[in-house]
């Protein structure tokens, strides 16, 4: 009698989180994302508005930190001068 072999691929709820960029307004979607338990969110790219300059974003973000929960980024802006 021959084996047989089975191959069972390893299988593991892992949570997913929703990471979410908006814009100033708060509710202007700039990105958003579905994370893994420990993985890590894409910061999205810098978002532009008319007389203001992309200061950060709130609460902070760190491209190296691991999710661990459903999280909103708020994008903060500085006005520019008149000059």
């Amino acid at each position: 009698m021959e084996a047989k072999i089975t191959y069972v691929e390893n299988v593991v709820n892992v949570p997913v989180f929703t990471v979410k960029f908006l814009d100033y307004d708060e509710t202007t979607v700039l990105s958003s994302q579905q994370v893994h338990d420990w993985d890590k969110a894409v910061s999205p790219t810098t978002p532009t508005r008319e007389w203001y300059t992309f200061k950060a974003r709130s609460p902070a973000f760190s491209a190296d930190a691991q999710v661990r929960a459903d999280a909103t980024y708020v994008a903060t802006y500085d006005e520019d001068s008149a000059e």
